[in-house]
């Protein structure tokens, strides 16, 4: 099946304020009256900014004349225009009241358009001329162009939802144009299996094109699945559902990504723990020791700073001072009884003792 022709850009038709498929004498007649309320000649009191409008408006219209008195180049447009036409009543079918809702607003928004850019013409020229009026123009001008605006915003987000809905059963097909050659009934033939095609457009370049089918009810899923791994085809989601499935595995990765880090985190946290654990139960020994001998304890500059070497068990610390002496910390009491000894002595400490002693400091430090 050959490619449909591309359908008119420009509604000649509207631009001369005619109806569609006028007879010849008609735009003729339309033609002069416009031609000669915008001919440059006219507007030359205008300021600069409407005089570019009226210019403009000028010559959109002498193009449109230029397609329309031409009996072939005419013929041609009404053809296309014709095919745009009637799929507009296609679609107006479909969609029921609310595409005829639609139509009605666009046509409504040119209709006050045109009547702006004449009111516009107008005002001008009535302030020109020192109408006192002019102020009450501008503001029911100023109303207006805020009522199209809405207009205007109420017909987008309409093709937006359309858009949407349209694209939701929708799918894209591409293949290798150097092995395979699809057309749009071989595509329809291809995929029918899935459901009922509404419509497919091609492509320029002749290697992909755009499959809709009848109903949101066909499972798209199942489709692209099927030829995921294909060599010829491939099948792939349009719009917000291809958005959806290209984030699903960037998404796992980066959770797996954090949980690494957080165990990591959690792994060093513990470590520092531990260590300072450690020197803090080396630091009360010795102020233990200290205080037993009978002397001032001071610090050393690594055991200030949080440094120094961890206690090993057995370690050889002594116990110093005699009687009986009780740890007073957080309110709570370890009595460690050790008698004054000598230097023999203290190398001759029970390794057990010294074990109960970290372990007494430990409780106190954690309790």
């Amino acid at each position: 099946m050959p490619p449909s022709k591309k359908e008119p850009d420009v509604d000649h038709y509207v631009v001369l304020n005619v109806d569609p498929l006028s007879h010849l004498a008609v735009v003729s007649k339309a033609y002069k009256k416009l031609a000669l309320k915008y001919h440059p000649d006219k507007t030359a009191k205008l300021n600069e900014k409407e005089k570019k409008e009226a210019t403009e408006r000028f010559i959109k219209i002498k193009e449109s004349w230029a397609v329309l008195s031409d009996e072939k180049a005419k013929a041609e447009y009404d053809e296309k225009l014709k095919g745009k036409l009637a799929r507009s009543e296609a679609e107006r079918k479909r969609f029921g009241d609310q595409d005829t809702d639609r139509a009605r607003m666009k046509k409504d928004l040119e209709r006050r358009e045109m009547e702006n850019s004449e009111q516009k013409h107008q005002t001008s020229k009535t302030a020109w001329m020192g109408d006192k009026n002019s102020a009450q123009a501008m503001q029911k001008e100023a109303e207006q162009m805020k009522e199209s605006y809405a207009t205007l915003q109420k017909i987008k987000q309409t093709k937006a939802r359309e858009k949407r809905e349209k694209e939701s059963r929708s799918l894209k097909v591409k293949w290798k144009k150097s092995k395979v050659s699809h057309s749009e009934d071989s595509l329809v033939k291809l995929l029918r299996g899935y459901g009922d095609v509404e419509g497919v457009e091609m492509s320029d370049k002749g290697n992909a094109a755009s499959v809709t089918f009848s109903s949101d009810k066909v499972d798209l899923e199942k489709a692209v699945f099927d030829y995921e791994k294909d060599e010829l085809v491939r099948l792939t989601f349009i719009g917000d559902r291809k958005k959806s499935a290209s984030q699903t595995k960037p998404a796992a990765a980066d959770s797996a990504s954090s949980s690494s880090k957080k165990v990591d985190r959690s792994l060093e946290t513990v470590e520092q723990m531990k260590i300072r654990q450690a020197r803090e139960r080396r630091r009360m020994i010795k102020k233990m020791e200290a205080e037993d001998e009978g002397r001032e304890y001071v610090p050393s500059s690594d055991e200030e700073e949080g440094g120094g070497e961890d206690v090993e068990e057995g370690e050889d610390v002594g116990d110093g001072g005699g009687g009986e002496r009780t740890l007073k910390r957080k309110g709570l009491q370890f009595p460690t009884p050790f008698t004054r000894s000598t230097a023999k002595q203290k190398n001759m400490i029970n390794s057990e003792m010294l074990l109960e002693r970290e372990e007494a400091v430990f409780l106190k430090l954690n309790a």
